[in-house]
């Protein structure tokens, strides 16, 4: 079975956070369902699948955008300054690991492009929610263009 190109970049973010912050001992999430898969931990990385929307469609080749929500909780003494700098590398993780990705699936056919990943809105509360210690919240997106289907 054949998985969709979102999933696909979704999961090449995942396994990059896991491989560069596991070791350190965060937690990294995937698609966290409950704020209970949030609660362990000094330091918490999560993925959250956001959307994948249609730009245009030039012939029958579309050109789409997938966005992922990656936040970042720090319980540590120095929370503020601990999840500014984990976001800063997952920032540069998730800019390798896209690229990647996206170079494989060219590669294979399964996309024409990839654009590099786009840094969006940043944001350090959720509504309703007390992590209990720091936390930043960022949107990135991922500009792709599918081959025509025939």
């Amino acid at each position: 079975m054949s998985q969709s190109i979102p999933y696909q970049l979704s999961q090449a973010v995942v396994s990059a956070l896991r491989l560069q912050f596991e070791a350190d001992g965060v937690v990294v999430r995937d698609n966290p369902t409950s704020l209970a898969d949030l609660n362990t931990g000094g330091r918490v990385v999560f993925v959250e699948d956001d959307a994948d929307d249609l730009r245009d469609k030039p012939g029958q080749a579309e050109g789409r955008t997938f966005g992922v929500n990656v936040g970042v909780i720090n319980r540590t003494a120095d929370a503020r300054a601990g999840a500014d700098a984990d976001m800063v590398a997952i920032k540069a993780c998730i800019t390798t690991a896209v690229a990647a990705a996206a170079l494989v699936m060219v590669r294979d056919k399964a996309l024409l492009a990839a654009q590099a990943v786009r840094e969006g809105r940043r944001t350090y509360k959720v509504e309703g929610i007390d992590v209990g210690g720091a936390l930043v919240l960022t949107r990135f997106e991922i500009d792709y263009r599918t081959p025509s289907v025939r």
